[in-house]
């Protein structure tokens, strides 16, 4: 509860718990040459009516991932990283340069 909830809740309304969501994560890259790279993570859920679980941070509580059943703050770090925005685009821009690919060669 607290003033962040509360607030999600009268931007809302009674109706919270129907309303879908996606974050985006955009990661740009840019090199020395001028050349810029994007990287993109998206995560979509829904908005809950009240919060569940105990960990996490901001509108952790309230974003349910529908796949998992669960919030992020029902997750422990590691099953966050794995479906957050965040984690999608980091991973993204890690595998592009695993390979060891250099700029502009993707």
């Amino acid at each position: 509860s607290g003033p962040f909830y509360a607030g999600l809740g009268g931007r809302f309304g009674h109706q919270a718990c129907l309303k879908r969501a996606r974050f985006v994560a955009v990661l740009a890259l840019a090199h020395p040459d001028g050349k810029m790279e994007t990287f993109r993570g998206e995560t979509e859920g829904i908005i809950l009516e009240a919060p569940r679980g105990e960990w996490g941070f901001g509108y952790d509580p309230l974003f349910l991932l529908p796949g998992t059943g669960r919030t992020y703050a029902e997750m422990t770090l590691e099953e966050k990283a794995l479906h957050s925005h965040r984690g999608k685009a980091v991973r993204e821009l890690l595998q592009v340069y695993a390979t060891g690919a250099s700029p502009g060669t993707q």
